[in-house]
């Protein structure tokens, strides 16, 4: 079950997270929205801006990967 739309804080910009599975993320938004199982892919917006997009987290921190990278990393753009 996703968490729905939350609100939070961003806490950090380029952050690196370790992942339980030894998978390693480096450049993330670090944020205190709280996101569980099944919302890995959601967006990070603000005013309508896009701005990342979810590559994990738990109920204290969550963290986005920004969303010029994501996009490059899958050869999409936005218009």
């Amino acid at each position: 079950m996703t968490t729905k739309k939350t609100c939070g804080k961003v806490l950090g910009l380029n952050q690196t997270v370790n992942f339980g599975d030894g998978k390693q993320v480096v450049g993330t938004i670090a944020t205190d929205i709280p996101v569980g199982a099944g919302d890995s892919g959601g967006p990070l917006f603000c005013a309508g801006v896009g701005y990342g997009v979810l590559s994990g987290g738990n109920d204290q921190v969550s963290f986005f990967q920004p969303l010029p990278p994501a996009l490059a990393a899958c050869g999409a753009t936005l218009a």
